[in-house]
């Protein structure tokens, strides 16, 4: 791979990462503005203030599933998309704050009946 890499310096290796094969079809730059621009018409028009105004992220994670993959691609980003499937076990967390900065406590979701 070093040969490789020093014949082709316009790529390096770089961290994987994974993506649902779903989020990567449907994601692009034209699509995240056109969602930030509807989302900042509303709170103008409908005077939303900074208290009211929350964020939730969730995230995934999947037992098993290697995440420290290394791949090869351009030297001009930090990481790239590794898509993956939905047949593993999740453990989901929520996380909220506010535009102010208040922090709800975490949700960690796992799956089955009794914890």
């Amino acid at each position: 791979m070093l040969k490789f890499k020093r014949r082709h310096p316009q790529v390096h290796t770089k961290k994987g990462v994974a993506l649902d094969y779903k989020r990567a079809q449907n994601l692009s730059e034209e699509v995240v503005q056109e969602w930030y621009d509807g989302l900042l018409l509303i709170v103008r028009r409908k005077a939303i203030k900074p208290r009211n105004s929350w964020n939730a992220d969730e995230i995934g994670n999947a037992f098993g599933m290697v995440s420290n993959q290394r791949v090869i691609g351009s030297a001009d980003t930090e990481s790239t998309v590794l898509q993956t499937s939905n047949e593993r076990e999740w453990v989901t967390a929520i996380e909220c704050i506010s535009a102010e900065g208040v922090i709800l406590t975490p949700l960690v979701i796992f799956k089955g009946k009794h914890i």
